[in-house]
């Protein structure tokens, strides 16, 4: 059976002890222990011991930091670092739960830090730490501790309110999974409702324009959830009922985005990626929404969203006039 991985992180000897008795704290869970004076870490012969450290951290799953009076031994990568620097922000960006523990007389050192930057000791870097903790946007839970029992205090509270949310998770999964089986039948079940109707159209049609009959209902199906699901990225409907006409006066001679472009309120920007790559996002400027990415470098994901509104907005061109004009003012009702 899997069990989670806790990697102690802080200097070794000024905190041995609390060291120790978190090992007995750990292993009364039922969880796995990881300290680096124990041999728990593989320091592997081809790596210096801080950068095996560095690596141990993504096999394990929490980190419990503990900042005491010593900076320590400094990160062989970044000698303005610590190696316990280091290790917080490896779990940092493997996004692995972090729980900082500083002890009560560093905290309170900190606070009169805070009001007199200007000390040029060691205790400045232990501080700056403190802060990088304490003011990152995620995962910055600090506590203060004077004993070893404090810290095995707050751990109980805080890994039972993961456990609480692992239980509820598991549950909102569940649901989620039910009422997409649910939505999947239901499809099913409309498909072939639609595909019955159908027939039963073929066989009493007496005009010979059943194909073309039933074929304007499923474009105006598909232009209906072209503009369905811009509400959606919206969260309410693109146009109002007023500006109906303007929209019907914008030229058909686009792609989806050009002619969305048209619509009071619709803009397309360019913007940087995380990565720094160039794409391109329609959004509505009122309400500051995203409705999709369009152009550039851009996910898997989005090619295919884009697809979609693209065969969609085919349908809603393909239509008469007057069922465009239908289309516009059914959409333009939609939560009024």
């Amino acid at each position: 059976m899997a069990i989670p991985r806790v990697f102690i992180s802080s200097t070794c000897y000024d905190l041995s002890e609390v060291r120790d008795a978190l090992v007995t704290f750990i292993r009364s869970f039922g969880f796995e222990d990881t300290l680096s004076e124990k041999g728990d870490v593989f320091y592997h012969p081809d790596l210096h011991t801080h950068e095996s450290c560095i690596r141990e951290i993504t096999n394990c799953h929490l980190l419990i930091l503990i900042i005491g009076g010593r900076f320590g031994g400094s990160y062989i990568a970044d000698t303005s670092k610590s190696i316990v620097n280091a290790e917080y922000e490896a779990a940092r960006e493997l996004n692995i739960p972090v729980f900082t523990f500083v002890k009560n007389d560093v905290l309170h050192d900190h606070r009169l830090y805070e009001k007199n930057k200007n000390k040029k000791d060691n205790a400045k870097r232990i501080f700056e730490f403190i802060n990088a903790v304490r003011k990152s946007p995620v995962n910055n839970g600090l506590f203060g501790f004077q004993f070893s029992r404090d810290i095995a205090d707050l751990l109980k509270k805080q890994w039972a309110g993961m456990f609480y949310e692992f239980l509820l998770d598991r549950e909102n999964k569940a649901k989620l999974e039910s009422g997409n089986q649910t939505l999947s039948q239901l499809n099913s079940m409309s498909k072939k409702i639609e595909e019955l109707v159908e027939n039963i159209y073929r066989k009493v049609d007496d005009t010979g324009k059943a194909d073309t009959v039933i074929e304007t209902i499923d474009r105006k199906a598909e232009a209906l959830s072209f503009f369905d699901a811009i509400e959606k990225a919206l969260g309410s409907p693109l146009i109002c009922l007023g500006d109906v006409g303007k929209i019907m006066r914008i030229s058909l001679n686009h792609t989806w985005y050009e002619w969305l472009c048209g619509v009071p309120g619709i803009l397309m920007a360019s913007i940087l990626t995380m990565d720094g790559r160039s794409t391109e996002v329609l959004y509505h400027s009122e309400k500051n929404r995203d409705i999709a990415h369009i152009r550039g470098d851009i996910l898997d994901v989005n090619k295919k969203e884009n697809e979609e509104y693209r065969t969609k907005f085919e349908s809603f061109k393909a239509l008469g006039k007057e069922d465009r004009k239908e289309i516009l003012v059914a959409s333009s009702n939609w939560g009024l």
